[in-house]
């Protein structure tokens, strides 16, 4: 079967996400853990359905944005469904404004998507007291010439939820409205919070345990990419929301599981953290196409291979690949997989852009490499001076630690964290450093 131009184009956009819940995106999905070193997906998934099913857990997850925990997280759904487990999964990113959140809005969205899960579990979602609180919240803002539109829509009949949805939307999208709401619903936290466990998960869990379901699952994503900000007083968002009042995150009464920002993990908070959650904090590495003497890892790259050419040929067995068809030079999939530093999302990216350019098959070597020139000087436009001197020291030193690279790298993937038997290290994108050595 030739590649569809089409088909391949949606297959590589690198804002889908793969849910392998769905026949077409398993055809997609690559298996990553015997080059990551193992799989911390099966790990928290045993943790879970094996050795605590009805004691609630408390899990970590980091990683660099856009190494594929969200890709991850959604297996682990599936994983822990086959289990008996009923799981609300919470892009939290679309209810919350990542430059400024308060764990009063990761509550409440957290509960305004559980309240909507038990609609679709078939549990009316009712509280007298959380209703109260939001009742009275809404009085205590500023009278607004307009209602609310919750986004992602109400989807329940339950008026508990469309008063949680209301809440949130009014908290992302009015900033005078968030300060007001914080101020009166941080006080009532413990009441809140209590109230949510009591009369939603627990009674849900109850319901479902009497349905042969083991118990419900958070898996709270996208809280990774919060803003690299401080509060008014200083600390740090990440600090403030996972270890300063990280307890509250901990007290719904069933497992949960929550991204946190990979610089968290890397700061003199760390072992604050590990005491806050009691438990370790597991990474999801990018791939490890090379190794610490700078060299290729040839099982790294192979794999990097096969996400390109799953996304090419999903249906057709490795040994029947016509990549002729879809390229004119065969090394220029090896220069796609190079270039994007292991990084899943780059990859994606620059194959999208590559195929955006040509817009018919077999591509062309030229394409790529214009791909490749518009990204670099992207990236070059985005870099000060200071960057700039950053940056070249690094490329230098291959023992660069964690603490001496700004935040900042790491987020935007300026400087890539691999990691082996030996721990973590760190590497330019090979576009930074391809881009210094132009200087």
């Amino acid at each position: 079967m030739s590649p569809n131009l089409r088909e391949i184009y949606q297959a590589c956009n690198p804002c889908q996400v793969l849910d392998v819940r769905r026949p077409r995106d398993r055809n997609y999905y690559v298996d990553l853990s015997d080059v990551r070193g193992g799989d911390p997906i099966g790990d928290i998934e045993a943790a879970i359905s094996l050795f605590s099913p009805r004691v609630p857990t408390y899990h970590l997850l980091s990683g660099q944005v856009g190494s594929g925990k969200s890709v991850e997280l959604l297996r682990l759904q599936s994983l822990l469904e086959s289990r008996q487990f009923q799981t609300v999964y919470i892009e939290v990113s679309r209810y919350l404004d990542m430059g400024d959140v308060d764990v009063v809005d990761a509550i409440l969205a957290i509960a305004s998507d559980f309240a909507r899960a038990m609609a679709a579990w078939q549990i009316e979602a009712s509280s007298p007291t959380l209703e109260s609180i939001l009742e009275r919240a809404k009085t205590f803002v500023q009278p607004f010439d307009r209602e609310i539109s919750p986004s992602p829509p109400t989807v329940s009949h339950s008026s508990l939820h469309r008063l949680l949805a209301e809440c949130v939307g009014r908290m992302r999208e009015y900033p005078l409205q968030r300060l007001q709401l914080r101020q009166f619903l941080d006080v009532q936290l413990p009441t809140l919070v209590e109230a949510i466990a009591r009369d939603l998960v627990e009674v849900s869990t109850e319901k479902l345990r009497s349905r042969g379901i083991e118990g419900i699952v958070l898996i709270v994503d996208n809280l990774d990419r919060l803003a690299n900000t401080s509060k008014s007083w200083g600390r740090l968002q990440s600090e403030y929301l996972f270890v300063d009042r990280g307890e509250w995150l901990q007290k719904f009464g069933c497992h949960a599981i929550y991204t946190v920002p990979i610089g968290l993990l890397f700061s003199k908070e760390i072992g604050s953290l590990q005491a806050r959650f009691d438990t370790d904090p597991i990474v999801l590495p990018i791939v490890p196409l090379y190794r610490r003497d700078g060299e290729i890892n040839p099982d790294g790259l192979n794999r990097l291979k096969q996400i390109v050419l799953r996304r090419i040929f999903p249906h057709v067995p490795p040994e029947a690949f016509d990549l002729a068809e879809f390229c004119q030079d065969a090394a220029a999939i090896e220069q796609l997989c190079r270039v994007s530093g292991g990084h899943v999302r780059n990859l994606l990216r620059l194959l999208h852009r590559w195929i955006e350019k040509e817009r018919e098959l077999p591509l062309t070597r030229s394409g790529l490499q214009a791909a490749i020139a518009e990204r670099r000087a992207r990236i070059a436009m985005s870099l000060t001076e200071t960057d700039r001197t950053l940056l070249e020291q690094f490329a230098h030193d291959a023992t660069t630690q964690a603490q001496a690279i700004p935040n900042d790298f790491l987020r935007s993937g300026l400087m890539l964290e691999y990691r082996d038997e030996g721990g973590s290290w760190f590497a330019l994108d090979p576009i930074v450093r391809h881009e210094l050595r132009r200087d």
